[in-house]
Parts: C-alpha cells; sequence; structure tokens
C-alpha cells in the first residue's frame, strides 16, 4: 500500500476570520500542493517556519544550490517520499519526480510538452512572482512569524542591496504601472490560451498542465495575500472578459490543504 508523502510548508499567521487552510501561502508551495491535489497523490503537510528550514533540510540530506551572500540558502517545498525512502526540494523538480515516480497519475507534462512548459515557466512565472512581490509586501510580512519575519528579512533583503522590504513595496504611480505592466503580461497568456479555441481554460486546452499549475500558485498567492477587494486583484479580475475568476474557480476543486 501506498504510504503518503511528507509535503514541507511554510504557515502564515492567520487572521481572525481564517481557517487552517488559509496557512498556504507561498507561490512556490503552492505549485506542489496543486500538482499534488491534481494528481490525486496523498501527502501530509509538514509545517516548518523559514528558521527551522535549514536543519531539517539537512537532517534529510536535501542539497541545495540556492546561494545568497556567499551562504546557502535552503528553502521550501520539499517533500519526503516513504514510499522510495526520497527526498526531493524544489518546486519544479519535486513536479518532475512525482510525474516520473506516479506515472500512473494524470500526467501534468505530457509528451512533447515538456521544453515548452519550462520556458512558460522560466518566464512567466518567475517574472509574474516577482511582480506580485513588490505589490504584496506588507501582506508577506504580516504572514510571518517573529521569528519568520527576522529570518525573511536577513535572506532576503540583500535581495534589494539592503534596502527595507517596507521601502521595497511599490506605491502611487509605481504602483499603478506595476499593476498594469502585471495585467498586461496576463493578457499574453490569455491569447495564448485562447488559441485552443472554443472554451478552452487551460494553456494545454481542457486538460490541466504544469504551466498551469504555476501560473494558479501565483495568482492564489495574490488573493491569499492581498485578498479580493485589494487593487491588484480588482484589475486581474476585470481584465480580459474576467478569465481570471473562472480560471481560479477551475483551481477550487485542488485547494485542499491536508
Amino acid at each position: 500500500m501506498t504510504k503518503p508523502l511528507k509535503f514541507y510548508d511554510i504557515p502564515a499567521n492567520l487572521k481572525d476570520d481564517e481557517g487552517p487552510s488559509h496557512r498556504a501561502w507561498s507561490p512556490n508551495t503552492w505549485r506542489v500542493r496543486y500538482a499534488l491535489n491534481i494528481k490525486r497523490i496523498a501527502y501530509q503537510t509538514t509545517w516548518i517556519d523559514f528558521p527551522d528550514i535549514e536543519a531539517e533540510m539537512q537532517k534529510l540530506g536535501v542539497p541545495t544550490t540556492t546561494v545568497l551572500a556567499g551562504k546557502a540558502l535552503y528553502t521550501v517545498p520539499t517533500i519526503y517520499d516513504p514510499n522510495t525512502n526520497r527526498a526531493v526540494t524544489d518546486s519544479q523538480k519535486i513536479i518532475e519526480y512525482i510525474e516520473e515516480q506516479y506515472p500512473d497519475k494524470l500526467s501534468l507534462i505530457p509528451p512533447y510538452t515538456r521544453g515548452l512548459q519550462a520556458a512558460f515557466v522560466d518566464t512567466h512565472f518567475q517574472s509574474l512572482s516577482m511582480g506580485a512581490f513588490l505589490l504584496l509586501v506588507p501582506s508577506i510580512l504580516s504572514a510571518c512569524s517573529a521569528r519568520g519575519l527576522e529570518h525573511f528579512r536577513r535572506t532576503r533583503e540583500p535581495l534589494f542591496g539592503g534596502t527595507r522590504l517596507e521601502d521595497a513595496e511599490l506605491q502611487g504611480e509605481s504602483r499603478a504601472v506595476a499593476i498594469s505592466k502585471f495585467i498586461d503580461e496576463l493578457g499574453v497568456i490569455d491569447r495564448a490560451i485562447s488559441t485552443n479555441g472554443g472554451k478552452a481554460m487551460f494553456l494545454t486546452g481542457d486538460i490541466l498542465s504544469n504551466a498551469d499549475v504555476n501560473l494558479a500558485a501565483v495568482l492564489t498567492w495574490v488573493l491569499r495575500l492581498g485578498g479580493s477587494e485589494s487593487d491588484l486583484w480588482r484589475g486581474i479580475s476585470a481584465a480580459h472578459g474576467g478569465r481570471w475568476v473562472k480560471y481560479m474557480d477551475a483551481f477550487e476543486p485542488y485547494r485542499s490543504v491536508p
């Protein structure tokens, strides 16, 4: 009998009106969570705060290729598969692993699409993630625990030349321009989906793919942290004939947090 995978994720502080499912907030971990849920692979979440990640990953023997200020930076998501006694880190590597290890499940990387999907992820996921980060800074900081916030500052502020994260947030005209740019990039994706014809919902038509999982992860981040009333989500939801509201509705069945 197949044993559930162990999935490491970072918990968010919960607001008064939020339940346990709102603990999941990171776009990188949502990429894997969506993939596991869509493929119906059993797993259990292990919540781990930023300062505790390095020791746990070293215990698992998971390497890291991320280096910041000359020091290795251990991150999640990471999974441990008791069925193979393997630990895998990095969203894309995890998705590739579960595709290969569990081929009887729905494939998120159909034959001959790997290169195209990799190009999509490298281009749009990275660009949209950074764009959203600069618009969500206060909410990201609020999501961190006290211990996690200190670690997050120490490891992320060097990416902005040592600038305090609060000062990296876009405001005023620069914020409006960034939101417009974010929506314009979604417009490129909207046109790509439309080339499938008919009422195609996803980049690969009616079938979910890894590219869609990555896009949904960013939009989930925007919704979870910014909220449906944020200027960013209001702009997104009004764009492209309401495509992105329908798009996120299509992911609702895969949003469970076991």
